[in-house]
């Protein structure tokens, strides 16, 4: 399995940081990701030693962010909420599709990590599955079943 290469071959806890916040986001949505890699990076300074002898600290970080993400799950399911936002584009967003925060929200939370991460954030599926912690030709299928997916709830298909 790939291991997670930051940009100056070693990841820092701050590069750690960037990965896990796009990563979580991809997962979760915007708030709940950004307040679950917060948690996580809390975690990771508190125990830099684990991280720091880890072989993949990202997939550590995200293992740990995973665990964490339980509270806000169970909460969005008493509240009804997905956890995913399926807002509408604002004035001065560069243009998307209108009903892609709505398609995306109604994906599992599989695929739709592995679509985002991959096409919004511009990941290797190398890079997807070390973080995840599956194999290449799963982060594949699920990347490929999201587009369909997709395509099918945005009438491009």
């Amino acid at each position: 399995m790939a291991e997670i290469v930051c940009p100056t071959g070693a990841c820092d806890l701050a590069e750690l940081e960037g990965i896990l916040k796009r990563a979580f986001v991809a997962r979760y949505g915007l708030d709940p990701g950004l307040d679950v890699a917060a948690e996580a990076m809390a975690w990771a300074w508190a125990n830099q030693d684990q991280v720091v002898a880890a072989d993949n600290p990202a997939g550590l970080l995200y293992r740990v962010g995973q665990s964490r993400a339980r509270r806000y799950l169970r909460w969005q399911r008493l509240r009804g909420d997905s956890s995913f936002p399926a807002e509408e584009q604002s004035e001065g967003q560069t243009w998307v599709e209108p009903a892609l925060n709505a398609a995306l929200a109604r994906l599992d939370i599989e695929h739709r990590t592995a679509v985002v991460l991959v096409h919004s954030f511009q990941w290797t599926y190398d890079e997807v599955a070390a973080l995840l912690g599956v194999p290449l030709h799963t982060v594949r299928n699920r990347v490929h079943r999201g587009l369909e997916r997709l395509r099918v709830q945005l009438g491009a298909k």
